[in-house]
C-alpha cells in the first residue's frame, strides 16, 4: 500500500475557499483534511488555472457549486482543509500530474473523511438504492481506490443530502462491485486479498484515458508506476507482472 506519510501539499481552505500550499521541502505536519471523490461533469469542472484566476462564468458552473458544498461539509466537521482533484492538481503541469497520481492512494488513505458526491442519485426518490448501484461513480476506474483507501467514506446525493457511509451501504456496494463486505467494513485488510482478485474489481470500470486503467490500480496493488500518457496500451499487459 501507499506509504502512510503520503499527504497532499495543496488544499482548498474550507473557510476562505482559497488554494493554500504547504512546502514539501520542510518537515511540516499536514493538518487533518477531508477529500472529495466524484465523477467529472464535462465542461463544468473548475481546474487549477481557472480556480486561481476565475472568470465571470466560473461561479455559475456546477463544478464550483460542488466545491462550495464539499467545503461546507468539511467545515461542519471542523476540518479546515479539503483536497479536490480538479483544482488541487495543476493539470497543465505534467510533473505535478505525475506526482499527484503516484501519491493519490495515500492522499485518500490519510484523509480524515472522504465525501462521495453522486450527481446521478436522488435520496428523496424511493429507488435511490438502484440509482446508487447504477451510478457513474461505481463504474469509474479511479473511484475504486477512492472507495477502498479511506477509513471513513460518506455518500451524498446530487443535492448533497447524506445517504450513508461505506459500512452501512456495504451490501449495495458489494452487489455491484463484488468487493467483499468484510473489506468494505474494514474487518478484512485489502492486503489479505489475492492480487488477481483485487484486479478483478476493476475489470468493468472505465477511465477516460486507456493508460489510467493501469495507473488507477497502482496504490491498490502496492506498486508504483510513473505516469506516461505517451505509453501505448501495452502497460495494461505488463501490469500483472509488477
Amino acid at each position: 500500500m501507499a506509504p502512510v506519510d503520503v499527504c497532499p501539499h495543496r488544499f482548498i481552505d474550507t473557510q476562505s475557499l482559497e488554494l493554500v500550499e504547504f512546502s514539501s521541502k520542510d518537515n511540516i505536519i499536514i493538518p487533518p483534511y477531508a477529500i472529495l471523490s466524484h465523477t467529472w461533469i464535462p465542461e463544468e469542472e473548475i481546474i487549477y488555472d481557472e480556480y486561481r484566476q476565475p472568470l465571470e462564468e466560473t461561479y455559475e458552473k456546477l463544478g464550483y457549486h460542488k466545491i462550495k458544498a464539499a467545503c461546507l461539509r468539511a467545515r461542519e466537521q471542523n476540518l479546515r482543509y479539503i483536497w479536490i482533484d480538479t483544482c488541487c492538481i495543476k493539470q497543465s503541469d505534467d510533473n505535478d500530474v505525475a506526482a499527484n497520481i503516484t501519491s493519490m492512494y495515500g492522499y485518500y488513505q490519510n484523509a480524515e473523511v472522504c465525501y462521495v458526491y453522486l450527481v446521478d442519485v436522488t435520496a428523496l426518490q424511493s429507488d435511490w438504492p438502484t440509482q446508487l448501484r447504477d451510478s457513474q461513480w461505481l463504474g469509474r476506474g479511479w473511484t475504486l481506490q477512492e472507495l477502498l483507501a479511506p477509513k471513513t467514506v460518506l455518500f451524498f446525493d446530487e443535492y448533497w443530502q447524506y445517504i450513508g457511509d461505506k459500512h452501512n451501504l456495504r451490501g449495495l456496494i458489494h452487489h455491484k462491485t463484488t468487493i467483499p463486505q468484510s473489506v468494505l467494513s474494514g474487518e478484512q485488510s485489502i492486503q489479505d486479498i489475492n492480487v488477481l482478485d483485487r484486479m478483478s474489481w476493476a475489470t468493468k470500470r472505465e477511465t477516460t484515458k486507456l493508460q489510467d486503467q493501469a495507473y488507477c490500480l497502482q496504490g491498490l496493488l502496492g506498486i508504483s508506476i510513473k505516469p506516461n500518457y505517451d505509453e501505448a496500451w501495452e502497460i495494461l499487459v505488463l501490469l500483472p507482472a509488477f
